[in-house]
C-alpha cells in the first residue's frame, strides 16, 4: 500500500494553541508552532490547503469556542480532518484515563475546570462521518492518554482495499511530560515535525506520510534525549501524508531508485573526515578509517578493513534490518533481507575498527551527534571488585535530589539513552548484579565475560557478522583464518552518553581483566591512549595492613571479600600475597603509562574498614605507624601547592605551612575515625563539619557537591579534597605510598575515592560439596542488605563525576 496525499479542497485543519496561562507557566513557543505549521499546510509545494480550510485558534477563551469550530470544519470535510493542539495537558488523579486540554484559565489543581476533555474532541471526530481520514496531533503533557481512545469503530478490513482511517501522534507517553526547551523557537515535538516538513527527509519517500514522519521525529528526539513521541493508527491511518517531501529527488527514467555507492576514494575521504578518535581505535590501536595496505601480488589487503554498520528499528519479530559497507574496497554493501533494509529508516550507524570494536558514527545528516569522545580504562587485580564498582558507579544518577527548588540556571550533566549495541554489554552485567542481590550468586570474573565485539554481533546481528567475515575472507591475506578471529580480541567497553551545555559526549569504560596484569603483560602502551585511568585498590589483600585493624576474626571478615572458592586449595595467605604483588606491579605500570591522563584511585571494599572502625579501631591503626597520617598530609600539601586559594585556607593566616598541613590532617583523621562520620563521607553523602584548631571545614552533602560541580566542573571542591585526603591516607596505609607519591609528583590530576560497591561486608556461604560445591554471597552482618545498583553512594557518585570531567569541561 502506498501513501496518499489528501485532496486539499476536501480537507480541513483546525490548529489550536494556548501560550498564555493565568495559573500555570506560559508557553511562548506555542505561538510560533501555530504560525509555522499553518504556513506549511497551506504551502502549495507541500499539501496546499486553501487558506479557508485551515483554521487557527490562538488563545481560545472557552471549550465551546473550540468545539464549535471543530464541528463546523468536521461537517465540511469530505477527505481528511486534522486537529492539532499545543498547550498544557492535565490529568485528574481520580480518573486514570482522561486527558484534559488546558485553556488559558485552566487550573492544575482542578483540571476539569476550563479544560477540554479529550473525549469531547474524539466525539466530534466520530460524528464527522463524511471525512474519510482523521488525524489528531497533540503536543502536550500526558498526551499518550489519547491513544487509548480510538476514533473509529472496530471491525475487519476487507483484504486488498485501500481503506485509510485514523492516526494520532502525541508528543509523549501517557505518564510523561512534554518539553518546551528554554530559548527554542518551537516546542520539542512540534519543532521536529516542522523541521521535517520544512526541510524534507533526505532519502525519504516522495510523500511524507504520518508513519514516516513519526519515525523521523522519534529518532531526532531520541538522539537529543528528549521525550519520545507516540503513535496510534487504525485502518492504515499512518499512510496518510501531510506533505510532499521537498528533499526527495526523483530519479531520471531508467536510473536506479537508490543513489549509487560512492567511489571508494570519495567514500574513504568522507569516512576519514567523520571517523571518531582520530581514526585509531583506543582499545586495540587498529584502524578506524581505512583498509590496510594492498599486496599487489596477492591482490589482497594486509589487514582487515574497518566497516560501516547501519541498523534500522526492530521489526515485530525483534529482528534488526542492517547494511554493512567496507569503505575503501570494491565490494558492494551487504544488506539484510528479512527484515528488508530501508535506507530512510536507519536508526543507528556504527563504525567498526579493523578488529571489530564498535563506536557510534555520526553521518552527515547529523543523527545521534557526538561532539566529544572520553575513554577510561579501569585496571585492578583479579577479584579486586572492579566489576561491582563499575556496575554501581555507572548506575549513579547525577541530579541533586536533595534540593526541591532547583536553580533556574542549572546546567546538570544529562544522560542519554544508548543504542542497542552500546546497551547490551552493561545490561548483562546489571543482570548479574541483580542475581547477587536476589540469589547471592557472585558476578562472574571479568576474564569470563564474553562481551567481545563478535559475540555482541552474534547475539544481535548474526547475519551482519557473517557478511563482515565474508568480506575479510575475500579481501584480506590469510582471510579465512583472520575472519574466524575477527572481533575476538579485546572486549567492548561499557558506554554512557552524556550532554552538558549542548555538547554531547560518548564515554567508554574499558574494564581490563586482572589476569592481563597477573600474566605479566602490563599493556603500558595501550594505557597511554586513554583520557582517564581508574585504578581499583583492594584492601582485602593487604594482610599486614588490614589484619591489625580488624584484630580478632580477620579471616572470617575477609572470607567473602576474596573471590569465593579460590582459597580452598591453596589458602588465603598465598592468594592474598600473589594478588598484592600484582597490585603493586599495576601501580608501577600506571606511573609509567599515565601520560596526561587523569588518575582516579578507587579504594574498593571500604566496608572492611568501616567494620573495623565499628570495632573501636582507628584509621591510624592501618598499616605501618604514621603512614596514614603522612598520606593525608601528602595530599593536602600537593593540593595546596597547586591551588593558592586552598593554600591560604589551609594556612589560615598562620606561619609554618608544614605544621599547619599536619594539623589539618590530624583533625581529619580524628573526625573520620568515627565510624558514622566515615560512612557519612563515603556512602551516605551527609553534610558534615570538621573542626580543626583555628579552622572550620564545612563538607558539602553530595547533593550540594553536585550543584557546585555544575558551575566548576574542573575545580577540586571541598568534598573532593576531603575524600581524596582521607583516601590518600588509606592508600598509604595499604602499602602504596611509593606509587601514590610518584603520581602526585608527576603533575597529573590525581584523586582518591575510598568506596564500597556492596555497602556492607559480604560473607561467602558454601553449599554442596566436591565438584558440586557452590558459593553464595550474603551480608556478614545480620539484617544488612546489599544495595540496589542505582542506590546513592556518595564516593561512587564523585568517582563518576571525576571520570566524566572531560565531558563536563
Amino acid at each position: 500500500m502506498t501513501a496518499v496525499l489528501p485532496d486539499p479542497a476536501g480537507s480541513r485543519a483546525v490548529l489550536v494553541g494556548v501560550s498564555r496561562y493565568r495559573r500555570m507557566d506560559g508557553l511562548g513557543s506555542v505561538r510560533h508552532n501555530l504560525e509555522a505549521l499553518r504556513g506549511l499546510l497551506v504551502d502549495a509545494g507541500r499539501w496546499g490547503l486553501p487558506d479557508g480550510n485551515c483554521v487557527v485558534l490562538p488563545e481560545p477563551e472557552s471549550t465551546r469556542e473550540v468545539l464549535d469550530v471543530l464541528h463546523e470544519q468536521a461537517v465540511q470535510a469530505t477527505d481528511t480532518l486534522l486537529f492539532y493542539f499545543a498547550g498544557h495537558g492535565l490529568i485528574d488523579v481520580r480518573d486514570e484515563q482522561e486527558l484534559y486540554l488546558a485553556l488559558g484559565s485552566a487550573d492544575q489543581e482542578r483540571p476539569k475546570r476550563d479544560s477540554i476533555p479529550y473525549k469531547w474532541v474524539r466525539d466530534e471526530f466520530l460524528d464527522a462521518t463524511r471525512a474519510r481520514r482523521k488525524i489528531v496531533i497533540l503536543d502536550c503533557c500526558y498526551s499518550g492518554r489519547a491513544l487509548g481512545q480510538w476514533m473509529g469503530a472496530e471491525g475487519a478490513v476487507p483484504d486488498g482495499l485501500d481503506i485509510f482511517g485514523t492516526c494520532t501522534l502525541t508528543a509523549t507517553a501517557r505518564t510523561r511530560m512534554a518539553l518546551a526547551p528554554s530559548g527554542q523557537r518551537y516546542t520539542a515535538f512540534t519543532g521536529e515535525l516542522i523541521a521535517a516538513l520544512q526541510e524534507g527527509i533526505p532519502q525519504g519517500p516522495e510523500l511524507l506520510d504520518l508513519d514516516t514522519l513519526f519515525r523521523h521525529v522519534d529518532r531526532r528526539l531520541h538522539a537529543r534525549g528528549w521525550p519520545r513521541p507516540q503513535r496510534g493508527a487504525l485502518d492504515n491511518g499512518g499512510m496518510v501524508a501531510l506533505a510532499r517531501n521537498v528533499a526527495h529527488a526523483r530519479p531520471a527514467a531508467g536510473q536506479p531508485q537508490s543513489p549509487p555507492a560512492a567511489p571508494p576514494a570519495q567514500e574513504q575521504a568522507q569516512m576519514q573526515a567523520q571517523a571518531p578518535l582520530d581514526g585509531t581505535c583506543p582499545i586495540c590501536g587498529a584502524a578506524l578509517d581505512a583498509p590496510g595496505r594492498r599486496d599487489p601480488q596477492a591482490g589482497r589487503y594486509d589487514a582487515p578493513p574497518s566497516f560501516l554498520l547501519e541498523v534500522g528499528a526492530r521489526d515485530h519479530s525483534g529482528e534488526f534490518a542492517w547494511r554493512v559497507t567496507a569503505p575503501g574496497t570494491s565490494l558492494p554493501p551487504a544488506v539484510s533481507v528479512r527484515p528488508a533494509f530501508v535506507e530512510s529508516e536507519v536508526e543507528y550507524t556504527y563504525r567498526l575498527c579493523a578488529d571489530g570494536h564498535i563506536f557510534p558514527h555520526t553521518p552527515s545528516s547529523g543523527r545521534h551527534r557526538i561532539d566529544r569522545w572520553n575513554m577510561t580504562a579501569v585496571v585492578g587485580i583479579v577479584a579486586g571488585g572492579k566489576t561491582y564498582l563499575l556496575v554501581r558507579m555507572l548506575n549513579q544518577h547525577l541530579t541533586d535530589t536533595e534540593n526541591i527548588f532547583p536553580r533556574a540556571d542549572a546546567r546538570p550533566l544529562q544522560r542519554f539513552q544508548l543504542s542497542p549495541l552500546e546497551h547490551h554489554s552493561l545490561t548483562r552485567r546489571y543482570e548479574e548484579y541483580t542475581q547477587t542481590l536476589r540469589e547471592g550468586r557472585p558476578i562472574s570474573p571479568t576474564s569470563a565475560e564474553d562481551n567481545r565485539p563478535a559475540r555482541l554481533l552474534q547475539e544481535l546481528l548474526p547475519d551482519a557478522l557473517d557478511a563482515i567475515r565474508e568480506v575479510i575472507r575475500r579481501t584480506v591475506v590469510d582471510g579465512a583464518r583472520r575472519a574466524e578471529r575477527w572481533g575476538l580480541g579485546r572486549r567492548q567497553p561499557y558506554v554512557i552518553r552524556t550532554g552538558s551545555a549542548g555538547v554531547q559526549t560518548w564515554n567508554g569504560f574499558d574494564n581490563l581483566p586482572g589476569e592481563l596484569f597477573a600474566a605479566g603483560g602490563h599493556e603500558s602502551d595501550v594505557l597511554r591512549g586513554y583520557d582517564t585511568l581508574i585504578w581499583a585498590i583492594d584492601p582485602a589483600v593487604a594482610a599486614d595492613a588490614l589484619d591489625p585493624l580488624l584484630k580478632d576474626g580477620a579471616d572470617d571478615v575477609l572470607d567473602g571479600s576474596l573471590r569465593p572458592g579460590t582459597t580452598a586449595a591453596v589458602g588465603s595467605a598465598l592468594v592474598r600475597s600473589e594478588r598484592r604483588r600484582t597490585e603493586h606491579d599495576i601501580g608501577s605500570s600506571l606511573t609509567l603509562a599515565a601520560g596526561g591522563a587523569d588518575v582516579l584511585v578507587a579504594i574498593t571494599k571500604c566496608d572492611l574498614i568501616h567494620a573495623a572502625l565499628r570495632r573501636s579501631s582507628n584509621l591510624e591503626d592501618l598499616g605501618r605507624r604514621g603512614s596514614v597520617r603522612r598520606g593525608v598530609a601528602a595530599y593536602l600539601a600537593t593540593a595546596g601547592s597547586r591551588n593558592a586559594q586552598l593554600s591560604d585556607h589551609l594556612l589560615a593566616g598562620r606561619p609554618g605551612y608544614e605544621q599547619r598541613v599536619y594539623q589539618v590532617a590530624d583533625g581529619l583523621l580524628a573526625h573520620y575515625s568515627r565510624d558514622d562520620a566515615f560512612w557519612g563521607l563515603i556512602e551516605e553523602g551527609l553534610r558534615d563539619v570538621v573542626d580543626v584548631p583555628g579552622l572550620r571545614i564545612d563538607v558539602d552533602s553530595i547533593g550540594e557537591h553536585l550543584d557546585r560541580s555544575e558551575d566548576e566542573p574542573d575545580a577540586l571542591l571541598i568534598r573532593d579534597l576531603v575524600l581524596s585526603a582521607v583516601g590518600c591516607g588509606i592508600a598509604f596505609g595499604l602499602g602504596h605510598e611509593t606509587t601514590i607519591m610518584s603520581l602526585l609528583r608527576g603533575g597529573r590530576r590525581v584523586q582518591l575515592f575510598p568506596c564500597s560497591a556492596l555497602g556492607t561486608v559480604p560473607a561467602a556461604r558454601s553449599a554442596g560439596s566436591g565438584l558440586a560445591e557452590m558459593f553464595r554471597l550474603e551480608p556478614l552482618e545480620p539484617g544488612a542488605r546489599f544495595p540496589e545498583a542505582a542506590d546513592r553512594s556518595a564516593a561512587l557518585t564523585q568517582l563518576l563525576l571525576a571520570a566524566l570531567r572531560r565531558a563536563r569541561s
